[in-house]
């Protein structure tokens, strides 16, 4: 049995024992050896298992301040592997522990049970399906550098001779690199040589006219303007001799064309691709690049908030925590409001999803609007939800799988619990979250819990394309729209807040009021989502041009002082001593705060783009952050997956402390991006390139 530790004041009341050492015995009965009344003729040998029993401590029974946390015994016991949960049941009715378990609510025993994998069909299924993703990539990979080779190949071959060049072509290209002139120009003459071209350098001609050659400034992968002069790339092929079979044509173009359907398949699931799409630093010349800093560090906030959560007090019989009840001391702390507050990170995923989708789409639906045109009209459509669902269905299916199917075998432990509900709800409710439903239908058996963030997210893009269509016919009436449909989020968001008065840490108290009618519904989070719509018109319409510094910087501290004080104003409640807020303040907290910190982040986006974002664009924009801001999305589906794997798989409890919890934030964080970035270039990626085959792109 599991011996009880020091640190009961302070809710230390799990005396787990230790697993391994239950599970590495292996005991051994002799013949002849009297056991009770009994002599073993033969010799035997049995294993252990593994048994946590858990009981409930009614308020009152412990002489200690819970703080209103509900507190669990759980006692690990190591047992004859031909025991069953039903006989630490019995054991726990005997006369020598029943005085102690009469003043317990109840008593649950889970005994682990090593059941192979290979005995669970929807395991099996899911391995088999990820099995089928691992062969196509790995005959992708091999199929695209085998292709490599052979082009490798032909490039550095003989097939043909290099044509005949000035000789004055060859002094200019060496003084292009000895020099490093951004642009050269050089008189022909009749004069010819072999130019002797360095391994990888690909020479081109911009143009020749009066006898002169001009060159653009770029070098290798390089761009303008970066001090070296040479030659624009171009493929190498295109200096082979024109095939008189192909009629004239550049023998590249053919093997270009012979490139059919499975070509491109197995290149989009090609390693080589992938990896490169993900890690690039490029955008394109219109691009808001703040974006990907902004994306990046919400993402990094929701983890925070998450790493208090998932694993830690995300199955309320299970206790993973040796100090839960001190624990509760670091919600009264100024500084911890902003963990309180990352709830808003959502908000601001939900504004930028908002801002793009408007930024971006309004000409495209202006066009049609126009000239209508029926089939254009329905092409748009059809290809406007198909690309959305597309994007981000196959991942997630996937992610739901392997979470749902797979997880009870990806840990064991002390604290490992007997169900991950949120991953058991997957084998039944699957499709609510295939159909974006998941946070109105079956709420109380969500699977993946944090999805409901997706949910909501497809809805408002459902139904954005209706204000899209008025903004394309009238800029005006389309904003008076968007603002209708801000209002009424803020009035429903006050309307329920008023009744259900909850808060985040109230979830699991209030049987989900506030969780199921307030905090997920789409209703009371759509006008943060509104505010980026409003943003995108701006964009859109407005110029690229900076404000005036005295208007700069009155932005700049509206907006620093209004986040600062939504953030940290949750402390005059939490503080010791604090004053609880009364229904109508929690209420107009709750309904307004989520568009007025959206507001917020929407000027550091708008001065970021139009030159008053200083020192924050440079540090927003930076190159570094583009593949970890592409990675976001995976990262958001894995990262509770990550968390809760290894805190159960824990041998020992968590002590939650400042060093401790920055130290598992950390590790989430740098453990979620990799396993995300595998995710992604298993799963989104490919199928990102299989939409412009199946669209005909």
């Amino acid at each position: 049995m599991g011996k009880l530790r020091e640190g009961v004041m302070h809710g230390q009341l799990n005396l787990v024992g230790s697993f391994d050492e239950c599970m590495e015995i292996q005991a051994q009965i002799k013949a002849g050896e009297k056991l009770g009344n009994r002599t073993k003729e033969t010799a035997s040998s049995f294993g252990t298992r593994y048994c946590r029993v858990s009981m409930d401590i009614p308020s009152g029974v412990l002489p200690i301040d819970t703080k209103g946390v509900p507190v669990h015994l759980t006692w690990g016991a190591c047992v004859p592997d031909s025991c069953h949960s039903r006989d630490i049941s019995g054991l726990f009715k005997l006369e020598a522990l029943r005085n102690m378990t009469t003043t317990f609510d109840g008593v649950y025993v889970y005994c682990f049970d090593n059941k192979p994998i290979t005995e669970d069909d929807s395991a099996v299924a899911a391995i088999v399906m990820l099995s089928i993703f691992g062969l196509l990539i790995v005959m992708g990979t091999l199929y695209m550098m085998v292709t490599n080779m052979k082009q490798n190949a032909k490039s550095t071959g003989n097939a043909y001779e290099l044509p005949k060049v000035p000789l004055e072509m060859k002094a200019m290209y060496n003084m292009a690199y000895k020099n490093d002139e951004a642009e050269t120009k050089v008189d022909l003459s009749n004069k010819t040589t072999d130019l002797d071209i360095p391994k990888g350098y690909m020479p081109h001609a911009e143009s020749t006219q009066n006898g002169q050659l001009h060159t653009n400034g770029s070098v290798g992968n390089g761009s303008a303007g970066n001090g070296h002069a040479s030659y624009e790339k171009q493929s190498f092929h295109q200096l082979e001799k024109p095939s008189q079979q192909s009629g004239g044509k550049p023998k590249a173009i053919n093997e270009k064309k012979k490139q059919g359907v499975l070509h491109r398949i197995l290149k989009a699931f090609a390693l080589q691709e992938n990896v490169e799409k993900i890690l690039s630093g490029k955008t394109s010349g219109n691009s808001i690049n703040c974006i990907h800093g902004i994306r990046f560090l919400s993402l990094t906030w929701v983890i925070l908030g998450h790493t208090f959560n998932y694993g830690i007090v995300s199955i309320p019989s299970l206790w993973t925590t040796e100090n839960i009840v001190e624990a509760t001391e670091m919600m009264k702390r100024f500084t911890f409001q902003a963990v309180i507050a990352g709830g808003f990170s959502v908000d601001t995923f939900y504004m930028i999803s908002g801002m793009l989708l408007t930024y971006l789409q309004i000409k495209q639906v202006e066009k049609l609007t126009k000239r209508f045109n029926c089939a254009k009209t329905a092409a748009y459509t059809f290809n406007y939800y198909f690309h959305r669902i597309w994007r981000l269905t196959p991942m997630y299916m996937m992610v739901i799988m392997v979470y749902g199917c797979l997880m009870k075998y990806f840990g064991d432990g002390p604290l490992w619990p007997e169900a991950v509900k949120t991953a058991d709800d997957c084998k039944i409710n699957w499709w609510t979250n295939l159909l974006y439903v998941n946070n109105l239908v079956h709420v109380d058996g969500q699977c993946m819990a944090w999805s409901w963030y997706l949910a909501n997210d497809m809805q408002f893009y459902v139904v954005s394309l209706f204000f899209l269509v008025f903004l394309a016919i009238s800029i005006p009436v389309g904003v008076i729209l968007i603002c209708l449909l801000m209002t009424g989020g803020v009035a429903a968001a006050w309307y329920e807040e008023h009744i259900y008065n909850g808060s985040f840490f109230t979830t699991k108290k209030d049987g989900g009021g506030y969780w199921n009618n307030v905090y997920i519904s789409p209703w009371c989070r759509v006008a943060a989502y509104c505010v980026g719509m409003l943003l995108g018109v701006l964009l859109y319409k407005r110029p690229k041009k900076a404000l005036k510094t005295k208007y700069a910087l009155l932005g700049w501290s509206l907006a620093t002082a209004m986040g600062l004080g939504l953030v940290y104003c949750t402390y005059s409640e939490y503080k010791e001593g604090g004053t609880e807020w009364s229904r109508d303040f929690r209420a107009a907290y709750e309904s307004l705060g989520r568009p007025l910190w959206a507001a917020c982040v929407a000027w550091v986006v708008f001065a970021c783009h139009n030159g008053n974002g200083g020192v924050v664009n440079s540090l927003l924009s930076w190159k570094g952050l583009i593949p970890l801001s592409r990675l976001s999305y995976a990262a958001y589906l894995v990262h509770p997956i990550m968390m809760m794997i290894h805190v159960y798989s824990k041998r020992a409890l968590v002590y939650i402390s400042d060093y401790e919890i920055i130290y598992l934030f950390l590790g989430h964080t740098c453990f979620t991006f990799m396993v995300a970035f595998v995710v992604s270039i298993s799963f989104e990626a490919p199928f990102m390139a299989l939409e412009k085959i199946i669209m005909g792109r």
